[in-house]
């Protein structure tokens, strides 16, 4: 799940990733076990901001810095936080250089969804059974 919060300031992007979305992905039985030890959470939460920062446009990578400081990892919560966040995340008015990061992009984080999702659940899978 993918959501913005501009209620509070009109340069916060965030990205809470909800594991009780991902029914479809993973067997319901499990999803109730990681939630209530929320053992899992916090290491998928980590793993999803490092690969979507692979994709984050970089000049003075204060919006790379910005999410590792505002990112809340118990409750699975990225948050970009930088007056342009948004407007660097959906592109609108900037040129996401490749000079300092070749991956650079917008949408950062459907990007990093699109190449590592499998990956991602197969993370929650192997921790359900190391638990």
């Amino acid at each position: 799940m993918i959501e913005l919060n501009t209620a509070q300031k009109n340069y916060l992007f965030k990205v809470i990733f909800d594991l009780r979305d991902l029914y479809k992905i993973f067997d319901l039985n499990i999803l109730i076990n990681l939630l209530k030890g929320k053992k899992v959470l916090p290491y998928l939460t980590a793993m999803v901001l490092q690969d979507s920062n692979f994709f984050i446009p970089v000049k003075t990578s204060t919006l790379e810095k910005s999410a590792i400081i505002n990112t809340q990892i118990t409750k699975g919560e990225i948050r970009w936080q930088a007056d342009y966040a948004r407007r660097q995340y959906y592109g609108v008015n900037f040129d996401h250089s490749k000079q300092k990061n070749p991956n650079a992009r917008a949408k950062w984080f459907e990007a990093a969804k699109a190449r590592w999702l499998e990956k991602w659940e197969r993370f929650v899978n192997d921790m359900f059974k190391r638990s």
